[in-house]
């Protein structure tokens, strides 16, 4: 993710979620909103909420659905990677071949 259009938090953000995709498709990404604040050093989940929004709305994440079922009975947004066209010359290079 090296678009100057993404500031640092959604930056760190984003890169938290990736580390959850399943590396050959960018798919599958199912980290709880807590998980993804204590990774990036926030207290509360609600900038997490937020920042995740605005990368759906910005074309950096998709929704696909929800991940398993957790022991509580509920279940995390599973997102898929993707690469929006911005304008900028995204050249790919740190995207699995599935997502060129």
């Amino acid at each position: 993710m090296n678009c100057p259009d993404v500031e640092l938090k959604p930056k760190a953000v984003a890169i938290m979620v990736s580390r959850f995709a399943d590396f050959e498709t960018g798919r599958n990404a199912h980290p709880s909103q807590a998980k993804i604040a204590a990774m990036c050093g926030y207290s509360k989940t609600e900038p997490v909420s937020n920042i995740l929004s605005s990368l759906r709305d910005d074309g950096w994440l998709y929704r696909d659905g929800k991940g398993p079922t957790l022991p509580n009975g509920r279940a995390n947004d599973r997102y898929r990677l993707t690469v929006p066209d911005c304008g900028h010359e995204h050249d790919g290079s740190a995207l699995p071949d599935v997502l060129k």
